[in-house]
């Protein structure tokens, strides 16, 4: 990734498309942060249309506040599907522990909980829930 600072909250950013890609990549996904944030903190907000003529990819990133410098990441995207193929279940997740709403206002309620023990390597038996 080269980049290049061109003032006002603007950069130009080049990349080549990853040798060995497995998979088709749909878009790419640039990712930058500010190197001054007390707690990095990486935001998208670039989606790059992949092409099949191209081999090195730019964009120009505009609109940032001026006086930080950036540090930029890009991703390629493949879809989810093609990343990590069907999902085959192989038992049914543990519930949660100590489950408690604990605030609440008119609009929304947050909730707290114990999530569910881990593997005997210490690997989290699941990683993530989703409340809907």
């Amino acid at each position: 990734l080269v980049q290049t600072d061109l003032g006002a909250g603007g950069y130009r950013l080049a990349w080549e498309k990853p040798a060995g890609w497995a998979y088709t990549i749909s878009s790419y996904r640039v990712w930058y942060q500010a190197n001054s944030s007390a707690a990095p903190v990486l935001h998208s907000r670039y989606q790059v249309p992949a092409t099949t003529v191209a081999s090195t990819m730019e964009l120009i990133a505009a609109g940032l506040p001026e006086g930080p410098e950036y540090t930029f990441f890009v991703t390629p995207d493949a879809g989810p599907c093609a990343m990590i193929g069907p999902i085959v279940p192989t038992a049914k997740p543990e519930q949660v522990g100590n489950f408690m709403a604990v605030r609440n206002t008119q609009s929304s309620i947050e909730f707290e909980w114990t999530p569910p023990g881990s593997d005997s390597d210490g690997v989290p038996r699941v990683e993530a829930h989703v409340t809907t």
